[in-house]
């Protein structure tokens, strides 16, 4: 940070220099798709093509030298949508990394749009993360839980394209556990009951999930939602060492 900003300083009373070029065309064949770069929104590019009507001002979108569309996809297709000229600058080397950059400045990339991107340049684990939580349907911060076996967050790790799965067999078999409890009580996917659920699976020795699922089927009215993963782990060793003795008691905690 202080290098940077030392070099800035040091060019902050130069003259201005021209750095590079913007250019103008209508030949929008010459325009290629990034691949891996997030699905044109709808919303949006209409959104952007009713502006562009009314009056489309000069502001380029960036390629690369190979003539894929870094930044400025939406604006793109708006211009191209009306008849109107492409104005683009041209900046050797950029690719997917600067993709996301660019649009997690401008607007934060949504998880879909981080998953498919990395799908689509075929990394693993990015395509057993989608199908995993396409099977089981629990939200993005629980399948990240089930897939890395931690309940840390884990969402620059996936957004920076590093997500690494520990054990898929391991998370199917924990994933299964939670799908047990469907039946019995509506809220098990939520966040903190999963999390708790994986806490204790992981660190509580003599836990055996057959018999939390027959303690919760004989009181499960009492399974109700908590309002952290502590708060469930409270409830969850209540119902688990009902008719337990004390020698036998197990602490979730």
């Amino acid at each position: 940070h202080n290098q940077l900003k030392t070099k800035f300083m040091s060019a902050k009373n130069s003259e201005p220099e021209m750095i590079g070029h913007v250019y103008r065309t209508f030949n929008y064949d010459m325009f290629k798709i990034m691949h891996g770069n997030r699905i044109v929104r709808s919303n949006h590019l209409n959104k952007l093509i009713k502006s562009f009507e009314e009056e489309q001002l000069i502001v380029p979108i960036i390629v690369n030298e190979k003539m894929e569309i870094i930044d400025g996809q939406h604006s793109f297709n708006a211009a191209k949508s009306i008849g109107g000229p492409i104005y683009f600058i041209i900046n050797e080397g950029y690719g997917l990394a600067q993709v996301h950059r660019l649009n997690n400045n401008n607007a934060n990339w949504k998880v879909d749009e981080y998953m498919q991107s990395y799908c689509k340049t075929d990394i693993s684990d990015y395509i057993e993360y989608r199908e995993f939580k396409i099977k089981y349907g629990f939200g993005h911060q629980e399948t990240l839980a089930l897939l890395t076996g931690s309940t840390n967050n884990f969402s620059k790790i996936f957004n920076d394209g590093n997500l690494k799965i520990k054990d898929l067999k391991a998370a199917s078999e924990m994933a299964e556990k939670l799908m047990n409890f469907q039946p019995l009580y509506k809220g098990f996917r939520r966040k903190s009951f999963v999390y708790a659920y994986i806490e204790l699976v992981k660190n509580v020795a003599g836990f055996d999930h057959k018999e939390m699922l027959q303690k919760v089927k004989l009181q499960s009215t009492k399974l109700v939602d908590c309002t952290n993963k502590d708060g469930y782990l409270r409830l969850l060793e209540e119902l688990y060492n009902y008719r337990r003795s004390e020698k036998t008691k197990l602490r979730f905690r």
